[in-house]
């Protein structure tokens, strides 16, 4: 378990996965991460149960005020030759959407993978119409290193993939300034 000052990054449960499927089928978080079908339980329980052969670590997002699950969050593909993985994040709970919770859990989930998975590189890719993970990445310090132009298709329209990343160089230097040291 990760602890922060709103929330907590705990293993994922089974009784999380109704919040999942319920956040996953959801149009507009669906627009949101480029997703075209629902999902059923038994593809969220096989690809929770294939994650650690796949090399991912998932957590869930836990509103410490209330104890309830308010989002997702992960390592995919863990590379620790490289020391690198993609990083991933879901606040499916839109009541909690624009006030700080996702960048406090993307926050927590990078400095555990810096400081204790020993990993040297995150990257994310994010569609280009999810305006608010984009600021979210930028403000922690991701740079945008490369888009794959109209990579998706949704609503009569084409969107771009953006290719963030961070170091951990970066990341030390600037946990050494983050204003809430209560996150570490």
């Amino acid at each position: 378990m990760i602890e922060g000052r709103r929330v907590i990054l705990r293993s994922v449960r089974n009784s999380d996965i109704q919040y999942f499927l319920k956040w996953l089928d959801d149009p507009e978080i669906a627009l949101l991460l480029g997703r075209y079908f629902p999902t059923s339980e038994f593809d969220e329980r096989s690809w929770l149960i294939e994650a650690p052969e796949r090399g991912d670590i998932i957590f869930t997002i836990i509103d410490k005020a209330t104890g309830q699950p308010i989002g997702n969050c992960r390592f995919g593909g863990i590379d620790f030759k490289n020391q690198r993985a993609e990083s991933g994040i879901l606040i499916g709970e839109k009541d909690y959407w624009g006030k700080g919770y996702g960048k406090e859990a993307l926050e927590l989930l990078i400095d555990y993978g810096f400081t204790e998975l020993n990993l040297n590189s995150i990257y994310t890719l994010v569609i280009s119409s999810n305006e608010r993970s984009i600021k979210t990445h930028k403000q922690i310090g991701f740079r945008e290193q490369g888009r794959i132009r109209q990579r998706i298709f949704m609503k009569n329209k084409f969107y771009d993939m953006i290719y963030f990343d961070l170091l951990k160089s970066e990341w030390l230097q600037r946990r050494k300034h983050i204003k809430n040291k209560t996150l570490f």
